[in-house]
Formats: C-alpha cells, structure tokens, sequence
C-alpha cells in the first residue's frame, strides 16, 4: 500500500463514499506523499538548497507500482522542478488513479449516478474498512497515547499534518494536541532532509490552493452587480433554487483512483485488506 492510499481511505467517509476534506487539503498532501515515496525510493532527490531546490530524477527505473510510476514518468518528461511546481504537477488526475486502485485492492468500490439525473458523480464506499481501521490505530495511537511511530506512520502524520488533515483521525476536542505532536513527528530524524523539505512543500501548496480560491470568491463576490429578482418567481422559490444548486456542486467532485506497490517506499506496512475512507466525525469508521 501507499502511503497516498492511506490518506485517501482516511479522507474519505466509509459510509457515504465522500471526501470528508477539501480537495485544496487533500489533493496537495496525496501529491506530497507520492514525491516522498519516489525521494525514499531513490528515484528523486532535491538538489540545491532553500528557493533554488529542485526536484531532479536520479534514477528512471520504474518502480513496479502503477501510480508511483506515472508520477516518475511525469516528473522525467518535465525536467528539474521546484518542489511546488513538482507537487502540482503531480496532482493532476492522481486521486483518480488512487481510487481506482483502491478500488482494484477491494477496499473500496465504485459507485457512480447522477444528481438530478442530469450531473455525473462518483462516490467511494468502504467494501472492507479493517485495513484503514488498522492504519487510525497506529496514527492515533502515536499522536494521542506517545506512542513512537514507525517510519511509514510517520510519514503519514507528517502530510496529514501539512495538508491540515488530522480531523479525519481525532476527535475535534484532541485535534489541538494532535496538531502539536504531528508537528513534533514531523520535525524528527525519520527522514531524510529531502522528505523534510517535501512535506514542508505540501503545506505550502495547500495553503496557496486555499488562497488562490479565498480571493476568487472575494473577487467574484464584489464585482457580482446586485441581485435583481427573476420575474414571475418569488425569493423562497430562488433561495430554494439556490440551496439546491449548493448542494449539487458540493457532491459533484468525484473521486478517483490508485494502483499497487511492487518496489514502493521501504516503510512497514499495515497488515490487513483493508477499507475506506473516514469521517470528520469518525462516526462510520471508528468501531
């Protein structure tokens, strides 16, 4: 398994199929942890330091592992990037491809309709939840109970922390404790500089998505010219238009797919077949 299977299974609610986070958290951190996986593999390196580091292919051998190696084939194709330039470029199409092969692995399956008939959707609901169940053990166990997490869980709690995504681990009361232990892992000698770097890149991709869209809709929201009424309808008829409109748009984003790991990242792995994604609330996955 990948360590960008696991966040997804951990974003996504067992129950109902959907993210539980913003795609602006969590298609950053899936991109983070797959450009961690090809550092600790040996098949990228960042080269120089601070702003001039760039993400350089060091070794082109595929791994075995389909998602790992279109993201290396992406990466060789393009040429030495920087490591935000690096994160974005992988992103694209990649929670598609993480689905896919979770999807492939039965842990989740593939549900697709349409809102009111008219707008495609993709849900992704656990088909066998004991694999992620086994991955919230060892994440919560080291940011609640101190336990020491190995190199894999720590890498994990280090994007989820990065992208903001720990909600889909603790409770709301124990997120401000988790939050300071993920950063503690995340600072720790587990890794190498490289993957230190990498994750920080995460988080700065994260927050940049979030601003970039912040200010589209501060920008659209005051250039819009004051709402005139449709004739022949009346405002509870548009607010309910409205509301229905919102809620389209808020199940449209399907999601999408991952593949296997034949000569991935050496880090222990979880044992069981594992499941699907996880709620805000834990409600559907916590057991």
């Amino acid at each position: 398994m990948l360590i960008a299977e696991d966040l997804l299974l951990l974003a996504t609610d067992d129950a109902t199929g959907k993210l539980t986070v913003s795609s602006m958290q969590l298609d950053p951190g899936l991109a983070g942890a797959v450009l961690i996986e090809l550092v600790v593999a040996g098949r990228v390196n960042l080269d120089g330091e601070g702003k001039g580091a760039k993400v350089v292919v060091i070794d082109d051998t595929p791994l075995g592992d389909p998602v790992l190696d279109v993201a290396l084939q992406s990466l060789i194709e393009k040429g030495p990037l920087k490591p935000g330039q690096a994160i974005s470029r992988l992103a694209k199409g990649l929670r598609d491809r993480v689905n896919d092969q979770l999807a492939e692995r039965g842990i989740l399956r593939r549900e697709s309709g349409k809102v009111l008939g008219l707008f495609p959707t993709t849900k992704w609901p656990a088909q066998d939840s004991s694999y992620e169940t086994g991955v919230q053990g060892q994440v919560a166990g080291a940011l609640l109970k101190g336990l020491e997490p190995d190199g894999r869980t720590a890498a994990i709690i280090s994007v989820l922390t990065a992208a903001d995504m720990l909600k889909t681990v603790v409770e709301k009361p124990d997120l401000k404790a988790a939050k300071a232990r993920g950063k503690e892992i995340g600072a720790g000698n587990w890794a190498s500089d490289s993957v230190h770097k990498v994750i920080q890149e995460t988080q700065a991709a994260m927050t940049a998505a979030v601003m970039v869209s912040t200010t589209a809709v501060v920008i659209g929201g005051s250039s819009s010219p004051p709402h005139q009424p449709i004739p022949g309808r009346s405002p509870v008829t548009e607010r309910a238009g409205a509301a229905q409109a919102m809620a389209v748009a808020s199940d449209y984003p399907p999601a999408i797919a991952p593949m296997t790991r034949n000569g991935s990242v050496p880090f222990a792995t979880t044992s069981g077949s594992g499941s699907s994604g996880d709620s805000c609330d834990r409600s559907s996955s916590q057991a």
